[in-house]
């Protein structure tokens, strides 16, 4: 596993920010690696709260279930994990579009 890597830009810092409060992922981890584990997880243990996730990120369900058939094992974790990154990180330009900028000091 490579070291966690800093956020590009604010983006990437929203992204991993949401996915640290979603998925509880400490916030320094690689954050595929930590998602897909995480998912992996649900997955074989958890499924109701895989799905829980799911419905709060507002995932494609037509996405989710295509994620689920179309591997098996740990190649599912993975595609899930892209699916929630890709909303995640939807999410976080969304909210810092809309955000107005700090006031001045």
């Amino acid at each position: 596993m490579q070291p966690a890597q800093p956020p590009d830009g604010p983006v990437e810092a929203a992204t991993q920010q949401l996915a640290t409060q979603y998925f509880e992922v400490p916030p320094q981890a690689e954050l595929f690696a930590a998602l897909s584990r995480v998912i992996g997880e649900w997955l074989d243990h958890d499924f109701g709260r895989l799905l829980n996730a799911m419905y709060r990120l507002d995932v494609d369900e037509a996405k989710f279930k295509l994620a689920l058939t179309s591997g098996q094992g740990e190649s599912v974790a993975h595609n899930v994990a892209a699916l929630v990154l890709a909303r995640l990180r939807q999410k976080a330009e969304t909210r810092l579009k809309y955000t107005p900028p700090p006031p001045a000091s």
